[in-house]
Parts: structure tokens; C-alpha cells; sequence
């Protein structure tokens, strides 16, 4: 009888890492973030939107500040 909770190798930890994020994203996958930063004397945020699609094609667009409303990264 093989236990449950065995010691593996890492290649095993990484396959089920990786099975686990493919499982989560799927094919294809869009979100919405808004990311923070914090300094001792200021505080920017910045909102994006991004596509992903599979591991190899993506595209981030920044939606607010309006000063930076259409740049973006693929």
C-alpha cells in the first residue's frame, strides 16, 4: 500500500504546482487588479486589465491614472 503523504520528488511538486495554476487559469483568463505603492511620504495606485491566454500570450492595459489610461504590455 502506497501512503498518502509520501516524500516525492521535486519534479512531483512541481507537476502538481503546475497542473493546479493550469487548472485555476484555464485556456484563457481575464481579471481586473488595481496595484498599490505604499512609500513613506507618497501613495500611487494604478488599475489595470488583463488577458491571458495559455503561457505564451498576454496583454496588460492600464486603465487609471488617466495620465496613463492606454499603455499597456503584451
Amino acid at each position: 500500500m502506497t501512503p498518502v503523504f509520501g516524500f516525492g520528488n521535486e519534479n512531483d511538486a512541481k507537476i502538481i504546482v503546475r497542473d493546479a495554476i493550469n487548472h485555476w487559469r484555464g485556456h484563457s483568463s481575464y481579471t481586473e487588479m488595481t496595484m498599490v505603492i505604499h512609500r513613506p511620504k507618497w501613495e500611487h495606485s494604478m488599475s489595470m486589465r488583463a488577458w491571458m491566454k495559455g503561457d505564451h500570450h498576454s496583454l496588460v492595459r492600464v486603465i487609471e491614472p488617466k495620465k496613463d489610461r492606454g499603455n499597456g504590455t503584451s
